[in-house]
């Protein structure tokens, strides 16, 4: 019983590491070409939009680390295009974050906080 359940614990831990790589370089990178395949298509308007739920892109942390954050305000520049955004993510235990992010740091995920009208 104990060496079955020693295999059972490393079948799911092989499980688990397979599901984790393929989260990094398949999903991830497929949903951050589409976002930005989109943003090329879209040029002059943005994809992103208020209360939004995005991936934070950074370049210094490995992507199974980036983070979820909530878009809070869109800032535009003075020719009335979306340049920037300010994005709430978790922080403390009992305060989020607020964080100034460009647009091309985003990548918008498949799921938005909007409810669905019926």
């Amino acid at each position: 019983a104990y060496q079955t359940l020693t295999k059972r614990g490393r079948h799911q831990k092989l499980l688990l590491q397979s599901l984790t790589k393929r989260w990094k370089t398949e999903y991830l990178t497929e949903l951050r070409e589409h976002s930005i395949q989109r943003q090329q298509r879209e040029r002059s308007v943005t994809n992103i939009s208020k209360g939004d739920i995005v991936i934070l892109k950074n370049d210094s942390t490995n992507r199974a680390f980036w983070k979820l954050g909530k878009v809070e305000e869109l800032l535009t520049v003075r020719d009335g295009k979306v340049r920037a955004a300010i994005v709430k993510v978790a922080g403390s235990k009992t305060r989020p974050t607020l964080l100034r992010r460009t647009i091309q740091q985003l990548i918008p995920i498949e799921v938005n906080s909007k409810p669905v009208e019926t």
